[in-house]
């Protein structure tokens, strides 16, 4: 994946996922294809997804911006609870508009209020559920 500069997010039907699987991903360029499963997230919030994520994920894998890698568990931790929040931006640090909240097996992104809807918050919450229900939260592309 060390070519891989951006990632966009597409909702999809079973058949592209595979049934029982929540997402696959798929290198095309320099871009990683992340295919969700359509019953979690519709074309519409896929395109935010993509969205707010471009800057921070494109800083995370080209590592421009080192305290970006913190925005996704360290490979090999064990996270039983996970789920994006609202905070004021007085919470978070400068220049920042998401940022990871570590705590033993929980993983909190805080997002800038405003930032994102909270139709895109409750249903990539309900992803994040889903996906550590079903042990599903480490995916390996």
């Amino acid at each position: 994946m060390s070519d891989i500069r951006r990632i966009r997010f597409q909702a999809v039907p079973t058949e592209f996922v595979g049934d029982g699987t929540l997402l696959r991903g798929r290198p095309r360029g320099d871009e990683l294809l992340v295919m969700l499963h359509e019953r979690h997230i519709s074309k519409d919030l896929c395109e935010q997804l993509s969205e707010y994520h471009k800057d921070i994920i494109g800083k995370t894998l080209t590592h421009e911006d080192e305290a970006a890698d913190g925005l996704n568990p360290s490979e090999g931790r064990v996270i039983t609870n996970g789920r994006y929040e609202f905070v004021p931006a007085v919470a978070l640090p400068a220049g920042r508009k998401c940022w990871p909240v570590h705590g033993g097996e929980e993983f909190i992104w805080q997002i800038q209020a405003g930032e994102m809807t909270e139709q895109l918050r409750q249903a990539l919450n309900a992803y994040i559920a889903e996906s550590l229900a079903t042990r599903q939260w480490v995916q390996h592309y």
